[in-house]
């Protein structure tokens, strides 16, 4: 059986290329064995044999690649997105103990699942995160070019993954053997945010390991000459817009009625990163009260848990 279980999205034959260069990145993958579960979006029979003759010339050549999964899901509804269900059936043909998700135009450095399944047998964490880059770039051909590399995604605490999203979904792993298979699905009647709520439902029952975030693991790429996955309508009455105003309600409604058991070291590091330092203990941990309280989090439990007084 393979280690890692990745589940790869795409939705368009156009984007072949970004596709293949996101399996490369897969193939490389140092120290550890791969199922790749390869998840296709109303692709033609042409074009799913254009990508499995590609995935056989090229995915076996290299060590990493144990064996890989082409699925395509069928758009026989009114539905233009189904990132989700691409999910949701990605984890059903999944079968590694550690499993991971990349989109099509993502990519993994080569020892990035290898440090993050090493940070998740070392502290018995069920998710284990890395810094992921942010990259402007265009792609001409099949030459892909970066124009900037920034690193925005910036967290190191539950509480700043409480407080905003800073991972996207390629920068974590999960181990399976801590987290039940249905405690993993996606809400596939609101596509977006799908993977931060998911985080969110697994905060209050599960330890996270964020050891990892000051090392680049992997990349998120924008294109200037495409449209992302998850850019957002410009035009606001569109049906887009409204999935996109009900999955910040549905992810603020989640925030709301978290009760979380937050350790008091992690309360000091966030305030220490957040506030300023060297400030007195005392008034670092007053003003990590007060943002706490903004954010509607169950006060008394954490209170009473943490030992913060």
């Amino acid at each position: 059986m393979a280690d890692i279980s990745v589940i790869v999205r795409t939705h368009n034959v156009k984007r072949f290329a970004y596709l293949k260069r996101a399996l490369l990145s897969l193939s490389v993958q140092q120290d550890v064995s791969l199922e790749v579960v390869l998840m296709t979006q109303g692709f033609a029979s042409d074009a799913l044999c254009l990508v499995q003759e590609w995935v056989d010339n090229n995915m076996y050549s290299l060590p990493a690649i144990e064996a890989v999964k082409v699925i395509n899901v069928d758009q026989n509804d009114e539905r233009r997105d189904l990132r989700c269900r691409l999910l949701n059936i990605g984890l059903s043909q999944s079968s590694s103990r550690y499993l991971a998700i990349l989109d099509d135009d993502d990519l993994m450095y080569h020892f990035a699942y290898k440090q993050l399944v090493a940070d998740l047998k070392q502290t018995g964490a069920a998710v284990a995160f890395g810094r992921c880059v942010r990259v402007e770039g265009t792609l001409r051909g099949d030459v892909f070019s970066a124009t900037s590399k920034t690193t925005p995604f910036n967290g190191s605490t539950i509480i700043d993954l409480i407080v905003d999203s800073f991972c996207p979904i390629h920068s974590y792993v999960f181990d399976l053997d801590r987290i039940r298979k249905d405690e993993l699905f996606f809400d596939e009647d609101v596509p977006y945010l799908e993977d931060y709520r998911l985080l969110l439902r697994l905060i209050p029952n599960h330890n996270f390991t964020f050891r990892s975030m000051d090392e680049s693991i992997c990349e998120y790429w924008f294109f200037n000459n495409m449209i992302n996955t998850t850019n957002k309508s410009a035009d606001p009455f569109s049906t887009e817009a409204q999935i996109w105003r009900k999955a910040y309600v549905l992810t603020e409604e989640l925030k709301s009625n978290l009760s979380v058991n937050i350790k008091q070291i992690d309360l000091e590091l966030w305030a220490r990163n957040r506030i300023y330092n060297n400030i007195p203990n005392d008034i670092i941990i007053d003003s990590a009260r007060n943002c706490i309280d903004d954010l509607k989090l169950s006060t008394d439990l954490f209170y009473r848990k943490s030992g913060v007084r």
